[in-house]
């Protein structure tokens, strides 16, 4: 009886051991990833940010030079509005594809 006690118990430890690095490594892995898709989740999006400023200046600028043509600034900016509600209305649209597209990307990330 002693015997089997004594060959068991380090038997047990050591699938006990086993099983908290298992659970340690999936902890880490999962944090890893996690770590990777929100870094590439933020620099996206301060891309993103560094162009709407840009569209957003390139917008008033040529509203402005549209303006001028037309004889009147307001016109311009009148323009342009009606070209970025179109634009608004195109991405409204396409919404499911792109939420598509982005929710399909995360998964690929995530499974990697």
């Amino acid at each position: 009886m002693n015997t089997t006690e004594n060959i068991v118990e380090p038997l047990f430890a050591k699938i006990e051991a086993l099983g908290k690095t298992s659970c340690e490594l999936i902890k880490l892995k999962a944090v890893n990833k996690t770590a990777a898709i929100a870094a590439q989740a933020m620099a996206s999006a301060m891309l993103i940010h560094v162009l709407v400023i840009a569209m957003l200046l390139l917008d008033v600028a040529f509203a402005l030079w549209l303006g001028d043509w037309l004889g009147k600034a307001y016109e311009g900016f009148f323009v342009m509005a009606g070209a970025n509600a179109m634009a608004a209305l195109l991405m409204y649209w396409l919404h499911p594809i792109t939420k598509r597209c982005i929710n399909s990307w995360i998964i690929k990330q995530a499974l990697k």
